[in-house]
C-alpha cells in the first residue's frame, strides 16, 4: 500500500504542480519542474536492487566487472559477456571506473536517475511550452515506471533527448557525436536515433501517416521474412526472438500505445491547421517530432512479434511529452477544444499510469517500491 501512496502521491503533486504553473512567470515553472524531477531522481536512484525486473543482474555486472580484466576495446565487441549480460563496451568501462568511486553499485542506478531526468529537464525546460505539463507526462507515460528497469537503454535515451537538445541548437556535430555516444556506451539500439538527420527533409503529412500506418500492417503481416533478413544483419538479436502468442497485456500495450500515437498525430495534424508557430515551437519543430511518433508507431508494431522492437519505439515515443503540450498550446485561442484535450490526455495518461501498477501484473518488478536502505 506505500507503494501506491508514493507512485500516485507524485501523480497528485504532478497535477497540483500544472495547476500552480498556470499563474507564475517562466522561471518558477522551471523551479517547480525541477523540484518534482529531483523527488524522481531521489526515488529512481534509491531504488532498491530488488525494484526493477534487471536491476538485480546490473548490480551482478557491476560487482562481476571490479575483479575483471576487461581487456582491449576490440575484445570487448568480440566477447563482452559480464555475469549474464551482454554489455556494450563503454558500458563496460564506465562500470570499471565507477568501481574505483565506490564499490557499491548504487552509484550506477544514481547516475543513470541524474543523467536521463536531467536531460529531460533540459530539454522541457527549453523546448516545452508547458513543462509543468510535460513534467506530468514524464512521470504518467511510461518513462518513470520504466526508468527503474532498463538501465542502460534509458541511459542512452538520456543521450539521445540531450543530443536532440542540440540539434534543436543548430549543433549538428555534437548531436552526432552524442548519439554515437549512447550507441558504443549503453545500448546498440540508440544508432537508430540517427533518423533525426533525415527529417530535415522528410515533410511529414497526411500522406506519411498513411504510408506509416501500411508499413505497420506490413510489419504485422509479413513478420517472419522480415525478421529473417534482420537476424542475417544483425545476428546479435537472433536471442532474443520471442513472440507475444497470447493477447496478454502485452499486445494490450502494443494496442494501446499505436491507437495513443495515432491519434496524437492527428490531433497535431489538425493544431497545424488551426493553430500558430512561435519561435520556440517552430515548424521544424513540429514536424520532427511528429515524424518520431510516426516511427515510434511502426517500432511498436513490429513488437505485436518482436517484442525488443518497442524499446526502439521507445526512444522515439518519449519526445510526445513535448509533442503534446506544445501542439495544445498552438490553440490557445480555441480554449473549448484546448480544454477537452487537457482533460482526455490527463485521463488517458493517468488510467496508463493506473494500468501498469494496479492491473498489470508487476510491471517490471516496481511493485512494491522498497528503498536501498
Amino acid at each position: 500500500m506505500e507503494t501506491y501512496f508514493l507512485y500516485f502521491g507524485l501523480v497528485v503533486l504532478s497535477l497540483l504542480n500544472s495547476m500552480v504553473s498556470k499563474y507564475v512567470d517562466l522561471n518558477l515553472k522551471r523551479i517547480l519542474v525541477f523540484i518534482l524531477l529531483f523527488l524522481i531522481i531521489l526515488i529512481v536512484g534509491l531504488r532498491s536492487v530488488n525494484v526493477g525486473s534487471d536491476t538485480i543482474e546490473y548490480f551482478n555486472s557491476f560487482n562481476f566487472i571490479r575483479y575483471e580484466n576487461v581487456g582491449s576495446f576490440r575484445n570487448l565487441l568480440n566477447n563482452n559477456f559480464f555475469g549474464s549480460e551482454r554489455l556494450e563496451p563503454g558500458f563496460v568501462y564506465l562500470n570499471k571506473f565507477l568501481n574505483y568511486i565506490t564499490p557499491n553499485p548504487q552509484i550506477l542506478l544514481f547516475l543513470e536517475s541524474i543523467l536521463l531526468y536531467g536531460s529531460i529537464y533540459l530539454n522541457i525546460s527549453y523546448l516545452s511550452l508547458n513543462p509543468s505539463l510535460s513534467a506530468f507526462f514524464v512521470l504518467t507515460g511510461g518513462i518513470f515506471i520504466t526508468s527503474m528497469n532498463l538501465l542502460r537503454q534509458y541511459m542512452a535515451l538520456a543521450l539521445c533527448f540531450l543530443g536532440y537538445y542540440f540539434w534543436t541548437r543548430l549543433d549538428k556535430r555534437k548531436a552526432l557525436f552524442i548519439i554515437i555516444l549512447a550507441t558504443i556506451c549503453f545500448h546498440r539500439t540508440a544508432i537508430l536515433f540517427l533518423f533525426l538527420f533525415l527529417t530535415d527533409r522528410i515533410k511529414f503529412n497526411k500522406k506519411s501517416l498513411v504510408i506509416g500506418g501500411i508499413i505497420s500492417l506490413g510489419s504485422i503481416l509479413f513478420f517472419n521474412p522480415i525478421i529473417q533478413i534482420f537476424y542475417k544483419v544483425f545476428p546479435y538479436y537472433a536471442s532474443y526472438s520471442n513472440k507475444l502468442d497470447y493477447f496478454g497485456s502485452g499486445k494490450t500495450f502494443v494496442i494501446f500505445n499505436i491507437l495513443l500515437c495515432t491519434l496524437t498525430l492527428i490531433v497535431g495534424l489538425y493544431c497545424k491547421k488551426v493553430g500558430n508557430f512561435n519561435s520556440v515551437f517552430t515548424f521544424n519543430r513540429w514536424n520532427e517530432l511528429s515524424l518520431f511518433i510516426l516511427i515510434s508507431i511502426v517500432f511498436t508494431a513490429f513488437s505485436w512479434n518482436f517484442t525488443q522492437a518497442d524499446r526502439i519505439s521507445q526512444y522515439f515515443r518519449a519526445f510526445m511529452v513535448i509533442y503534446i503540450p506544445n501542439c495544445m498550446y498552438m490553440i490557445k485561442n480555441k480554449k473549448v477544444i484546448q480544454n477537452v484535450l487537457l482533460i482526455s490526455y490527463i485521463v488517458v495518461f493517468v488510467s496508463y499510469f493506473t494500468y501498469m501498477l494496479v492491473f498489470k501484473d508487476n510491471w517490471n518488478n516496481v511493485v512494491p517500491y522498497l528503498f536501498c536502505f
